[in-house]
């Protein structure tokens, strides 16, 4: 949904009008880290709305890749605290301090970080969207442990082999 990322891409240039020259340096980083966070969201939805056959044809290609969780966690309040305050929301998240799960040096997981950060966006943008003011909207991180299926044993006839 592109909306999201320029909902709080205005959000968070409102905050730069209302502080006006007197915003300490390690604010503007944090606030600069979300606007350009936001456009490359943004770019990545228009890149796949682009490819629509693509999508329609099933063959949207997974990128598997090992990824930070704190990074994921990180991105993603930060692209939607400004969000969340212009409507008065309280948006939480997991600890991100060193030597938490979410840390800086926490899990690292294997996936399409890209799409999980998509599936995300759209989940809180609509909890940010349909939840009333002063309410609170928790992004939370559960550890599940995956054991792979071993892969098949012996031959394996083709479908018509006899």
């Amino acid at each position: 949904d592109l909306r999201s990322p320029l909902l709080s891409i205005r959000a968070v240039a409102a905050s730069f009008n209302r502080r006006g020259g007197h915003t300490p340096l390690s604010a503007l980083r944090t606030e600069v880290g979300a606007i350009e966070t936001c456009a490359g969201l943004m770019e990545n939805i228009v890149s796949d709305m682009l490819d629509v056959e693509r999508i329609e044809a099933g063959k949207l290609d997974l990128v598997m890749k090992p990824f930070l969780v704190h990074d994921l966690v990180r991105d993603t309040l930060a692209t939607f605290s400004p969000l969340a305050a212009s409507k008065g929301i309280n948006l939480h998240g997991p600890d991100t301090s060193p030597g938490c799960l979410c840390g800086p040096h926490g899990l690292a997981v294997e996936g399409d970080s890209k799409r999980l950060q998509q599936c995300i966006n759209n989940g809180l943008s609509n909890a940010i969207k349909f939840s009333e003011r002063s309410s609170s909207v928790w992004l939370t991180v559960h550890l599940e442990e995956n054991t792979p299926h071993p892969p098949p044993s012996g031959d394996l006839a083709e479908p018509g082999d006899s």
